[in-house]
C-alpha cells in the first residue's frame, strides 16, 4: 500500500470516528401479531443494521423475535425510527439518560412498559 492511500485511509477513518451519529428510537414490528420491540441507540442507524444482520444470519440475541423472522421472513418484520435524536452541539445534557427518558416516553405512548429495550 503506497503512503499516499495510507494516509487517505487514517483520515476517512478519523473522519469517521469524530462524524456526529444520530441517536433515537425504533420499532420492530411483527406485522402479523403487530408485537412490538422497541430499541434505543446511541448509533440509530448501526443498531438497525446491526439487528437485520444478526436476523438475517439466524444469530439474534432475541429469540422471539428470530423465531418471527424465520416464520415469516424479512417481510414479516418492519423497522420504524421512532424519533431520531441528533446531540446538541455544547450540551451540557448526558446522551444516554436523553435516550432513555425518549425510550420511556415510548413506551408510555405505545403502552408497552416491559418492551425489549
Amino acid at each position: 500500500m503506497s503512503t499516499g492511500a495510507s494516509t487517505q485511509r487514517r483520515a476517512l477513518s478519523r473522519q469517521y470516528k469524530e462524524s456526529v451519529r444520530t441517536m433515537g428510537v425504533y420499532a420492530i414490528r411483527n406485522t402479523e401479531s403487530q408485537r412490538v420491540v422497541l430499541r434505543a441507540s446511541l448509533n440509530l442507524e448501526g443498531a438497525i443494521n446491526r439487528d437485520r444482520f444478526e436476523l438475517r444470519l439466524g444469530c439474534h440475541r432475541d429469540v422471539t423475535l428470530q423465531a418471527d423472522w424465520r416464520r415469516l421472513g424479512e417481510a414479516g418484520l418492519h423497522f420504524e425510527v421512532l424519533e431520531a435524536i441528533k446531540p446538541r452541539p455544547g450540551s451540557e445534557d448526558d446522551p444516554r439518560e436523553v435516550l432513555a427518558l425518549s425510550l420511556a416516553l415510548w413506551q408510555e405512548e405505545l403502552r408497552q412498559p416491559g418492551a425489549s429495550t
